[in-house]
């Protein structure tokens, strides 16, 4: 099979897709924010770290300079559009958390807030940052983790009972069935 070149600005689309999180934040004021990311890995076990990207312009950046603890909400395949609005908008003109109807909830551990619709919560408190070209690369230290009940089966992640949301890029997602949706957020 021969190989067509891609152009390295789209170098990101032939990794995707990549599982979409709402990490969820609050600057000192405790005014809750969201922001959609599908750059998110885990980067140790021992001590339980994360990691990451964002662009130094967006709001939850200021918000964590503010207050560095945030909370990796893990959503499903059927929140897609909660999350694509939470990645099209910002937090300085919009409350993400009552036009996506999203109910903030006090976390276990950290000062930020969670999202009860949540499938799960990952809180994390920051403990260092690096600029990476035209984003930076927070690394969290998990201080808690919490799933709703049936989320898992055992160990491991129940597909069936909680399909992970993935990031095609742009405004396309799909699952594990291979479903691809394109929600419409009405905001073109």
């Amino acid at each position: 099979m021969e190989k067509q070149t891609i152009p390295t600005s789209r170098f990101s689309r032939l990794i995707h897709p990549m599982p979409a999180f709402l990490i969820t934040c609050a600057g000192q004021d405790g005014q809750p924010n969201a922001v959609a990311i599908a750059w998110l890995m885990p980067v140790s076990g021992d001590p339980p770290l994360l990691a990451f990207a964002i662009r130094q312009q967006r709001y939850s950046y200021e918000l964590l300079q503010e207050n560095p603890a945030f909370v990796v909400n893990v959503m499903t395949y059927k929140q897609a559009v909660e999350v694509l609005f939470c990645g099209r908008c910002t937090g300085r003109n919009v409350d993400k958390f009552a036009t996506a109807n999203l109910t903030p909830v006090k976390a276990q551990a950290v000062s930020a807030p969670a999202i009860a619709e949540a499938l799960a919560h990952v809180e994390c408190e920051v403990e260092a940052e690096y600029e990476a070209g035209d984003h930076v690369i927070v690394v969290g230290k998990v201080v808690a983790a919490s799933a709703k009940e049936g989320a898992m089966t055992g160990d491991f992640r129940d597909l069936v009972a909680a399909p992970p949301l993935l990031h095609i890029g742009g405004d396309r997602f799909t699952t594990s069935s291979g479903e691809v949706s394109e929600p419409d957020v009405g905001m073109d």
